[in-house]
């Protein structure tokens, strides 16, 4: 049993270019870890990172709650403190709670500009404050800091003091903030990150969506709009954002599905592990192919087998919230007929939902989507420091 199992749950709370394609064959895709297990080592043995989830575009939180999701499997201590969402329960929270993760709203669901701004920088101050108590007491491996960025830009917390507080963590400790408007000094001090840039979106760009209060019922699937959601660009973010969504779904008692069309039938990481808690199985449908993958034949059978579970899911109406996680791949090397895949997904229900990700999606697939992220990387930890994944952030 390693050092943070033995400890009790309490609290306050290396991207690489595609090759090209050769020969007439398909290229393989980008190649992928082994899979599990993976143990979580003790601290003193971590690389704690400082990620930053920033930008426009959709993912931001999301793609920290499934950090969360992760980190909550591989059995890692998990808070998040957000600083403007209200006490309202959401769909996270209640996620949250029976994953033994704590989440600790501590704003107002509101935004300067209002006539009580006051009182949002108080409760600003007050909830930095609990936060750096947090942070000097080590009491979490993973802490999530949802929208730090905002009282920081409006001016309500220092932003030097905020940088030194988060580069003082205690070692090993993963550090996520969220929110759009990082500052330049924060970007400077962290390890990753990604700038989330809308390419479609039903608002305009820019256009901040306005918060519900308190949070609404789902409502029944006949007064739905269903979205088919895109995730893709060559950052960080794009199915842990896709996990940030299962998050909330399952939350909300909606009924989630999520097939990877990558990942090897083997793989185990930590969002299989705390999926299953939920109720929920993830499938993988793919071999883990490998820049050298030596049959492209056989990884092309799996993507049609695989697509054949997907339509049957689709054309049955089995689900609320559908992820096809690294779809991209099978339309970008021709492992799937892209015109049949496009109709499928026009021809979902009505109130159905889906995500699709993975990198280079096509303008086809963009021009059908309602909602496109393209994930921008800005910073790496492998790339600038060498540091490989790690078990409760990407496995």
């Amino acid at each position: 049993m390693t050092e943070h199992d033995e400890r009790p749950r309490t609290g306050p709370l290396a991207p690489q270019e595609r090759p090209a394609r050769t020969g007439g064959r398909q290229a393989p895709v980008p190649k992928q870890k082994r899979p599990g297990p993976y143990r979580v080592p003790p601290r003193e043995q971590r690389h704690g990172l400082l990620i930053v989830n920033t930008g426009d575009g959709k993912g931001k939180t999301t793609a920290a709650l499934g950090v969360m999701l992760r980190a909550a499997g591989r059995g890692m201590r998990v808070g998040m403190l957000q600083f403007v969402k209200n006490m309202a329960d959401h769909g996270e929270q209640r996620t949250a709670r029976r994953l033994g993760v704590e989440i600790l709203a501590l704003g107002a669901g509101r935004a300067p500009g209002r006539d009580d701004e006051t009182d949002d920088e108080a409760l600003a101050i007050a909830g930095w404050a609990q936060c750096e108590a947090v942070i000097a007491n080590g009491e979490y491996d993973v802490l999530i800091l949802d929208e730090l960025t905002l009282p920081m830009t409006w001016g309500w917390l220092d932003t030097p003091a905020v940088i030194a507080a988060l580069a003082g963590r205690p070692k090993g400790t993963h550090v996520v903030v969220t929110g759009r408007h990082a500052p330049s000094a924060l970007i400077d001090a962290a390890d990753l990150v990604t700038d989330m840039r809308v390419i479609k979106h039903p608002l305009s760009a820019g256009e901040a969506p306005a918060r519900p209060e308190p949070a609404p019922a789902v409502p029944p699937r006949d007064a739905r709009h269903g979205l088919l959601i895109v995730n893709t660009g060559h950052g960080k973010g794009k199915s842990t954002a896709a996990l940030g969504l299962l998050v909330r779904a399952a939350g909300d008692d909606m009924a989630v599905q999520m097939f990877q069309f990558i990942k090897s039938a083997e793989t185990r990481y930590g969002e299989h592990v705390a999926a299953r808690q939920l109720g929920i199985e993830i499938v993988p449908l793919g071999d883990g192919f490998t820049w050298l993958s030596s049959n492209i034949d056989e990884d092309r059978a799996l993507a049609e087998q695989g697509w054949a579970r997907v339509r049957a899911v689709v054309e049955d109406g089995q689900a609320d919230v559908l992820i096809l996680d690294e779809l991209t791949y099978c339309l970008t090397y021709g492992w799937l007929n892209e015109e049949e895949v496009l109709a499928t997904l026009r021809a979902r229900p009505a109130w159905m939902h889906i995500v699709v990700t993975g990198r280079d999606a096509t303008p086809a697939l963009i021009a059908l989507a309602d909602i496109v992220t393209d994930m921008h990387l800005v910073r790496h930890p492998y790339r600038e420091q060498g540091i490989g994944a790690q078990p409760g952030i990407e496995l």
